[in-house]
């Protein structure tokens, strides 16, 4: 009985562990894996894109075949598609057709926010880490980088792992490539 006593602790660690998980002990978001939640933020183009050129961000907004971009406020007269990997850098906002893509990055992750590829509405958010981090900083800094242009996660997000073969394909909404 004796030699036995000590498997108590090990077996209360392991209840305590399983039952602080149940109440949101977050999960860690691992270094180099790709992360995919689907919002409903209810966000609005035109609230995004003026948030977005108000906070200087570079910004692409495509009609039909004629394509603008903006450095914050200012239009980019000499910017062209051609030339587009040459200038067009991150923070960055999408627009086509009343549809937007997000592209950012932090020091904890990169991030890709696009119209959901269902097609029932919301928004895909998908996210390479760079560092591992628990799930509540992860939501913490979307928080900080999405409010600022009238992006709001509301609850915490839930994140599913996105399985190495299908990080490329996953289709872009048109002229989001």
């Amino acid at each position: 009985m004796k030699g036995l006593l000590w498997l108590f602790p090990l077996v209360g660690g392991v209840i305590i562990v399983g039952y602080l998980q149940g109440f949101g002990l977050s999960p860690k978001l691992e270094s180099g894996q790709a992360y995919r939640a689907e919002l409903s933020s209810g966000a609005a183009l035109s609230a995004v894109q003026t948030h977005a050129q108000a906070l200087g961000w570079w910004v692409r907004v495509q009609t039909g075949f004629e394509v603008t971009y903006f450095q914050g406020q200012e239009r980019c007269e000499p910017c062209e598609p051609a030339s587009e990997q040459q200038f067009f850098s991150l923070p960055q906002l999408v627009v086509d057709e009343g549809q937007f893509m997000v592209r950012l990055e932090t020091a904890l992750f990169r991030l890709n926010l696009r119209p959901n590829i269902n097609g029932d509405g919301g928004e895909e958010l998908v996210l390479v880490m760079k560092q591992s981090a628990p799930q509540a900083t992860v939501n913490a800094q979307l928080r900080d980088v999405l409010d600022p242009i009238g992006v709001s996660l509301g609850n915490d997000v839930t994140f599913e792992r996105v399985p190495p073969a299908d990080k490329t394909t996953t289709p872009l909404p048109a002229g989001c490539a």
